[in-house]
């Protein structure tokens, strides 16, 4: 839209410019330059303006992505994909030399229809046509249509944003730091080496005093997992539905925490309790889960006392439902 609004007041000036040197035409026309010669001049002169304001505009596109990569890098993920599309590039080149050439080349075309002689007698703006006027008028209407377009959606993304900045996130984050820790398999080969590694890790942590609180967690709110997790409520036998509502009704988002995450975060409890580091032993294992995936499993009844199996496998030890936390809208939903 700004490159349309843009492009029609390219194209508005150079209409008017050449209504203003309708009497230079006419005197070029008369001591016999032909059209061939002025549309070249007027071709180079339109191709030079529209080349250099797309020339200054993509320079000011990368000075203020630089700028904004640099102030935002420590907020943003990903910065370093960030930068100009070369589709873009073309598309905006593209659009400078067909408007460049097009609305050069139009008010040539109309300042040649009309008679020498008239624009010398009575005058350019006494001579102009009746369509340069029609079509210098409809150029300044579609500005300011797409202008006030253009407005209204700044309007509704401002808004968006608004609500965004608004929505409740199931969890407090001021205040919150975050890092990431990376445990060398060859130094911590099974599970219970690692436990112990995080637990004096976070001992140690406390005991330096440099936070409230110290957690652990396998995935960040809104960090992407590509890892699901396939989940048994109560043994309940699904076989006989469709895949797809076995898929949903099963297929789920696993992170594991220590029992500070609740706090570190304030994700507030419905109902239940919050772990404890009792709920890690492997023999009476339990589970938190928030009020999406207690809708999803148990819709009609309360979820604390329930049991989860993983991945289908008879096997292993039923996982019991200790607690409800709120929403919290990430790609993980058990905790």
């Amino acid at each position: 839209v700004l490159l349309l609004i843009a492009c029609g007041n390219v194209a508005s000036l150079l209409l008017a410019r050449s209504v203003g040197r309708a009497q230079e035409t006419a005197i070029r026309v008369a001591t016999g330059a032909s059209a061939a010669h002025l549309a070249a001049q007027y071709l180079m002169e339109g191709l030079l303006i529209s080349l250099a304001g797309a020339g200054i505009g993509l320079a000011g596109s990368v000075a203020l992505v630089n700028l904004v990569v640099r102030l935002t890098s420590d907020d943003i993920l990903r910065t370093d994909q960030i930068g100009i599309d070369l589709n873009v590039v073309a598309v905006t080149i593209g659009c400078a030399l067909v408007c460049g050439a097009v609305f050069s080349l139009a008010p040539l075309w109309q300042a040649l229809r009309v008679s020498p002689n008239a624009v010398l007698t009575n005058g350019a703006r006494s001579t102009a046509s009746v369509g340069a006027q029609r079509l210098l008028g409809a150029f300044v209407t579609s500005q300011i249509a797409l202008s006030c377009g253009l407005l209204v959606v700044a309007i509704l993304c401002v808004q968006r944003l608004g609500t965004l900045f608004a929505m409740d996130t199931g969890f407090d984050s001021r205040n919150v730091t975050t890092f990431f820790t990376y445990i060398s398999a060859a130094r911590f080969p099974n599970d219970a080496a690692r436990a112990a590694y995080q637990t004096r890790l976070l001992q140690a942590v406390e005991a330096a005093h440099v936070a409230n609180t110290v957690a652990f967690t396998g995935l960040l709110p809104f960090s992407h997992s590509t890892t699901d997790t396939v989940i048994i409520p109560d043994h309940r036998d699904i076989s006989h539905l469709p895949i797809s509502e076995q898929i949903r009704q099963l297929d789920f988002q696993f992170r594991p925490v220590t029992p500070s995450l609740f706090a570190a975060l304030r994700i507030p409890l419905i109902s239940g309790r919050y772990l404890t580091e009792a709920d890690g032993n492997p023999k009476a294992p339990g589970i938190v889960i928030d009020e999406t995936v207690a809708q999803r499993l148990w819709p009609h009844t309360s979820p604390l006392g329930h049991t989860i199996m993983f991945g289908g496998d008879t096997d292993k030890t039923d996982v019991k439902v200790v607690g409800v936390v709120g929403l919290t809208p990430a790609e993980s939903d058990l905790v």
